[in-house]
């Protein structure tokens, strides 16, 4: 027998190929640092943006590798995990250049990670019993958590500080968490213990300290009682230089000099105090080189303090220097290697606007330099422009086309390109409106929600109902949370496939005889999916038809978490990967990754990523919370109100634009940098942080500075702020900077914007014009100018037409159509082909009882009355109207919902409490002048509504219910008339009757003589006519009339004028008793019925009122709305 065996096929683990740079030209002050002779001490190496610092650096690191040191010897710290990741692959390059590539780990971390480092080196060596577990760092979101844990238990025990009045409406809040966050990060970095806190609250007179300091000693009691190895982000720096310190640890810290006597830090002017006093008990008198950029200051929100930098680098040295010694320790990198003279031009005009810092020479030149002298033009491939637009959906239009323009025609791939705005929300708004057209888009994980990721949120719901007592049948779930859960990420469902499975589950119950409705049938099934073919009366050996594999699906992800639930490891990670598993997308996804189209791959790797970043937020929860269950999980996930730091973000796209805040964009440079929403308010927002709890007297107080009369100071010191955070901006960019606002009578541009591109007054341009924005270059775009040049040509007499254009058109359109643009193909323009039906449009089948029906709303009726058409547009969801009364609207309507006794300050309360929700569904910075106009029209419609409570109970009306829905069915000819509505309050009139109320939070208002024939009030009085309230239980209970109303109000809320308007209606009074259905308010609603039931709308032309409406470009009877084959009929 051979005893010689096959070989087996198996893996060979490769090591990643890593790029090799060779090494970079260097100038002679650059030279200078990189030949500093071993034993130099500190050194502080200062430049403006450009000028090759962090380069510097690194050259200086693989020079001591080469000549004296192995590269453990050498420690190299950045600001972020990002700029360290940065550093230390462009460090991994020239070592691979130079031969040093495998020696050892590339020593680059951040301050962070160092400082984690320390800690968890000091317990694995003993020097730190009381830390029994491996340290982790505790994440804002956790953090956040934990904070609004402790004030909620101080609610519900009536126990804790004794907070000032000023600040009694605001505890609890999520814009007061987050004044907690920072006065507590502020007690880290200066090492403020509560007690000292105390003290000083007591002696200079602020109660807020006081009570902040019990709550920082109950947050580190908690900490160290439930999570002693968790270090926030803040007080982590601060534990590792207090371990340092220890008088007990100096065999540590003296080892640790030792081992590496090479320091190297890069961007030290976002450091804050913490950072510093690590440095300074760690290494004093060490090889340190340190880099700053005094003007590029972007971290001062996190406590970054540049006048820090004047200290150094005596600091770090034991030992007086006299000044020239210092100067000798500074030095100055004078030249420009990255940024277009146009672009460099730019920056300096606004760090000309930053004071220098004392001790330190300026890094700004006066003059422009030789270089810049030279080019008296801006090249097109070379400027720095500014834009003014008319409005926030022209800006977004100006993002698309420049990025598209700068693409296409200057050839500058995207992943050369950033946006760059004040605020994430922002941020995120363009993202979304940027991959909508097609553009890619490079996002980070750790700057989304995850809670609200589309390939989470399904997945923690589908947790929370297997963790939760199961029903005697089905899952619970609320009809809508099904169909979400069928259409989603794992579903796949459309909602065509939803309405098939439902009418199938229907016909089938009634085949056999029974009585359940659709949503009870598809609740049981996606309970039980091994009942599908029973439930569907399908051929179980036959594969299952499209419209049902959603439900199975869903059903069995639910049914494996069940099992895991169930099982011997319950853990939260083990339940999500059962359900991972059972979903099967993993292959699919993959796939579209790698091989999809450009937006669909975009979409897939987020999807993907966001997974892992659940499975990973899934396993700190339980380093932390070890037992807990996936239900706690869940819930504890959910109420994050900020993005979760993530390690787990694995995919980069070679080619998408970046889209950052000025702090994520400072560690990158990209050929063109769009800096947009530049306005008054927004940018610069000198809005004082921290005046709630009065953090800023604290760091004055700490740093020796008067805190009396220093409002003025601190404005002063934040819009300086601001302007570093703006020229960082300017100089992301090598050769194109381009600035943008807009310009309106509500919205200023900002003067931060002459920064970039002066504005010169003449007589006939006394301010900067509004920019008229080309039409986009997509793809969509291009196909319907290539469209209409086509059409317009064939159109024109045959002596006018130029057949050249119009065979050139016909041939681009087909080279698209041959390429996959179904849009270029003929066959599937609009107007050309014969109408696919003729059904009427809005008619269904009950699915119930199978007999046509139509859905109609009392607030839509009137528009069935006077519009057809505009009826029919809206309920297709054609509407182009803003969106934002309807969000003003819904808000202020669950506010007196919630609050429905009308008490003053209990509404003040409440939106206080959610009116971050508000502003986050606007995309307001919540700091801006527009939020706060925002909060006090919000306020003043909550004073009317105050002001209608007391003047109901004045009248001797009760309040009986809110937001109750109510339906009925009405009868037209063989049609139902489903009637859906919600009455926002049901009150009870002296004389016992059901009165409506509707809540109006619009400016505008109906006349008095068309409130009598309102037809949305008059449809709820036909509703209570006839008996609606029987199946909502208040008819007996509440009612001694129960189906006779006592009419129907109007409360404007929304009036801008000075006193309370209620509009009136009279009660509808049925013509004859014995029939009360014939009334003329259910006349109106079959009069309605029957001009929306067609299979074509009347519309109208009225050159008043219809100039006002969003549909003149749908209706055919105006120029805009002509059909776009009109001349070929």
């Amino acid at each position: 027998m051979d005893t010689m065996s096959e070989p087996q096929p198996g893996f060979e683990l490769l090591q990643p190929l890593q790029p090799v740079a060779s090494a970079v030209e260097l100038d002679a002050d650059q030279r200078r640092v990189v030949t500093l002779p071993a034993g130099h001490g500190p050194v502080l190496v200062i430049g403006a943006p450009g000028s090759g610092r962090t380069t510097t650096a690194i050259e200086y690191a693989v020079q001591r590798m080469i000549t004296d040191c192995q590269p453990d010897e050498v420690v190299m710290l950045a600001g972020s995990r990002q700029a360290a990741s940065q550093v230390r692959n462009a460090l991994t390059a020239r070592l691979q250049a130079e031969g040093l590539g495998t020696r050892a780990e590339t020593p680059v971390r951040s301050v962070a990670s160092f400082a984690f480092d320390v800690i968890r080196r000091m317990r694995a060596e003993g020097y730190l019993e009381h830390v029994e577990e491996p340290p982790r760092l505790l994440a804002g979101a956790e953090q956040d958590r934990k904070i609004a844990e402790i004030l909620e238990t101080y609610r519900e025990e009536n126990t804790g500080p004794q907070w000032p009045e000023s600040l009694q409406q605001a505890v609890g809040l999520a814009g007061f968490r987050r004044e907690v966050r920072e006065l507590i990060d502020r007690c880290s970095e200066y090492g403020i213990e509560p007690g000292q806190l105390q003290r000083w609250g007591e002696e200079y007179h602020y109660p807020e300290w006081v009570a902040v300091a019990e709550l920082l000693q109950d947050y580190r009691d908690d900490l160290d009682l439930r999570s002693a190895s968790a270090f926030d982000p803040a007080g982590l720096i601060t534990r590792a230089a207090d371990y340092l310190a220890d008088p007990a640890h100096r065999s540590f810290l003296d080892a640790e000099r030792q081992r590496r006597p090479v320091v190297i830090i890069d961007d030290i002017q976002d450091a804050n105090p913490a950072v510093y006093r690590l440095l300074e008990i760690w290494a004093s008198d060490l090889d340190v080189v340190m880099t700053a950029s005094p003007t590029t200051t972007v971290q001062g929100f996190r406590g970054a303090t540049p006048q820090l930098l004047s200290e150094l680098p005596q600091r770090m040295i034991r030992g007086d220097l006299s000044g020239e010694q210092r100067r000798q320790r500074i030095i100055e990198l004078t030249h420009q290697h990255r940024m277009a003279a146009p672009v460099f031009q730019a920056w300096r005009r606004a760090a000309q606007r930053i004071p220098v810092t004392m001790g330190l020479p300026s890094t700004v030149p006066a003059t422009p330099t030789s270089e810049e002298a030279e080019t008296t033009t801006n090249h097109n491939d070379e400027r720095a422009e500014v834009r003014w637009v008319a409005s926030a959906g022209q800006e977004k239009l100006l993002v698309h086309q420049q990025l598209l323009q700068l693409h296409l025609e200057h050839k500058i791939p995207y992943s050369n390109m950033a946006v760059i705005a004040r605020t994430a929300s922002r941020v995120d708004a363009i993202a979304r409106s940027l991959s909508l057209e097609g553009i890619p888009v490079h996002r980070r994980m750790a700057d989304v929600m995850l809670n609200q990721q589309a390939a989470v949120s399904p997945l923690l719901t589908l947790v929370a109902v297997a963790s939760s007592p199961a029903p005697p049948r089905g899952t619970g779930l609320a009809p809508e949370r099904l169909s979400w859960l069928l259409t989603g990420r794992y579903g796949g469902a459309t909602a065509v496939h939803v309405r098939q499975l439902r009418r199938r589950l229907l016909q089938t119950e009634q085949a056999q005889g029974g009585s359940r409705g659709s949503h009870e049938l598809l609740d049981i099934l996606v309970d039980s999916p091994e009942l599908v073919y029973q439930m569907l009366s399908l051929d179980p050996e036959r594969a299952l038809p499209d419209y049902a594999r959603s439900v199975v699906r869903i059903g069995t992800m639910l049914n494996a978490m069940r099992g895991a639930v169930e099982s011997d490891s319950p853990e939260p990670s083990q339940v999500l990967w059962a359900g991972w598993q059972a979903a099967r997308v993993a292959t699919s996804w993959e796939t579209t990754a790698l091989e999809g189209e450009a937006q669909q791959a975009a979409q897939a790797h987020r999807d993907l990523d966001a997974v892992i970043a659940v499975f990973d937020a899934a396993e700190r929860y339980e380093d932390q919370f070890p037992g807990e269950t996936s239900a706690g999980f869940v819930e504890y996930l959910e109420n994050q109100d900020l993005p979760m730091d993530s390690l787990s973000e694995t995919h980069h796209l070679d080619e998408a634009v970046s889209v950052l805040t000025p702090s994520s964009a400072v560690i990158g440079e990209w050929d063109a940098v769009l800096i947009v929403g530049v306005q008054e308010g927004i940018w610069p927002n000198t809005r004082v942080r921290g005046q709630l709890l009065k953090t800023g007297d604290l760091v004055d107080l700490v740093r020796g500075r008067t805190t009396h009369d220093r409002l003025v100071d601190r404005i002063a010191e934040v819009r300086t702020d601001e302007m570093r955070t703006f020229a960082a901006a300017i100089s992301r960019a090598r050769k194109i900077v381009i600035g943008s606002a807009v310009a309106t009578e509500e919205s200023q541009p900002s003067a931060f914007l002459d920064r970039i591109q002066p504005w010169h007054v003449t007589e006939d341009q006394p301010v900067r014009p509004i920019t008229s924005v080309p039409t986009p270059l997509t793809r969509r775009m291009l196909v319907a100018t290539l469209r209409r040049e086509l059409e317009n040509s064939a159109r024109q007499k045959p002596e006018h037409r130029d057949e050249s254009r119009q065979r050139d058109a016909a041939t681009a359109l087909a080279v698209l159509s041959d390429h996959g643009v179904s849009s270029a193909n003929p066959n599937f323009w609009w107007g050309l082909a014969p109408l696919s039906s003729t059904h009427p449009a809005a008619v269904a089948e009950d699915l119930e009882s199978g007999r046509p029906m139509i859905s109609l709303s009392p607030s839509s009726l009137g528009t069935a009355l006077e519009n057809p058409a505009e009826w029919y547009f809206d309920k297709i969801g054609a509407s182009t109207s803003s969106s934002e009364p309807l969000k003003r609207g819904t808000f202020v309507h669950a506010l007196a919902e919630k609050y429905h006794q009308g008490r003053a300050e209990d509404l003040q309360a409440g939106l206080e409490e959610l009116f971050p929700v508000l502003l986050r569904a606007l995309e307001l910075d919540p700091e801006s002048w527009q939020a706060e106009g925002e909060r006090q029209r919000i306020k003043d419609m909550l004073s009317f509504f105050s002001e209608y409570v007391i003047a109901m109970r004045h009248d001797g009306r009760s309040l009986v219910a809110t937001e109750l829905g109510v339906n009925a069915t009405f009868t037209v000819e063989d049609l139902d008339v489903k009637v859906n509505g919600k009455i926002d309050r049901l009150e009870k009139d002296p004389q016992g009757r059901p009165t409506v109320v509707d809540l109006k939070t619009g400016k505008s208002m109906p006349r008095s003589e068309e409130v009598d024939r309102l037809p949305q009030l008059a449809t709820y009085q036909a509703l209570i006519i006839s008996g609606v309230l029987k199946a909502t239980k208040l008819e007996s209970a509440e009612f001694s009339q129960p189906t006779t109303p006592g009419g129907a109000m109007l409360v404007q809320l929304g009036t801008t004028n000075q006193n309370l308007k209620v509009q009136h209606q009279q009660p509808v009074v049925p013509e004859d008793p014995k029939h009360p259905e014939e009334n003329w308010a259910s006349q109106q609603i079959r009069d309605a019925a029957r001009r929306v039931s067609g299979a074509s709308y009347l519309t109208w032309w009225d050159p008043g009122e219809f100039q006002k409406s969003s549909y003149q470009i749908l209706s055919p009877i105006t120029r805009q709305g002509r059909q776009i084959t009109e001349w070929n009929l």
